[in-house]
């Protein structure tokens, strides 16, 4: 799910987030997840735009039955305890993953 700035403004009962649908491998390295995801949140939240920083948007992670609260989502060591958490899941292993903008950290050129 994401969400934009002018979503996050709004009362909770009142925001429509973007939702896409991603599948990646669970052998892919933090780099490659970061950069695939960034790439579905750039497309969805900022399109038009040559540049967007690293820190103009915000990731979370849940994983059904196993990890409930939403848990930050920036190092190698957050996306393996992600990794292991969706391991747990025998059948359908899934993640739900929200992303928040802060759109003022965007960059012009």
């Amino acid at each position: 799910m994401l969400f934009s700035t002018v979503e996050l403004a709004q009362a909770v009962t009142r925001c429509k987030p973007i939702v896409a649908y991603l599948v990646l491998k669970s052998d892919m390295n933090f780099e490659d997840f970061y950069a695939k995801l960034k790439i579905k949140v750039c497309d969805s939240l900022f399109p038009g735009q040559p540049v967007v920083g690293n820190n103009s948007f915000k990731m979370m992670f849940s994983v059904p039955c196993h990890v409930t609260n939403p848990l930050k989502l920036v190092s190698a060591a957050d996306y393996a305890h992600l990794i292991a958490n969706i391991a747990k899941i025998k059948t359908n292993p899934n993640a739900k993953i929200v992303i928040e903008s802060c759109a003022p950290n965007l960059v012009s050129v």
